[in-house]
């Protein structure tokens, strides 16, 4: 696939934004969030090779008790890294 990746820096804006607004609607902290800035290129439209999209492969997870998260089975390698965006 040669594309400019344009599509997948739009994803990664839309999903940084979703989690921005996961973040104002936060009750119960002992401050409130006014802002939430992005400093990763990514989210500045300036990163010439943006993140590609992952799905998690659940083969190294177990689900955590209440299914609210997932943690790494002892038994499974580690899965492959993934640079994160800071």
């Amino acid at each position: 696939d040669h594309t400019t990746g344009e599509e997948e820096s739009l994803e990664v804006v839309q999903s940084y934004d979703d989690l921005s607004k996961k973040l104002w609607q936060l009750e119960g902290l002992p401050l409130s969030i006014t802002s939430v800035q992005g400093a990763h290129q990514a989210l500045r439209y300036t990163q010439v090779f943006p993140p590609v999209p992952v799905k998690l492969d659940y083969w190294f997870f177990d689900k955590k008790k209440g299914g609210l998260g997932v943690i790494p089975k002892e038994s499974k390698p580690c899965p492959y890294y993934i640079t994160p965006i800071k």
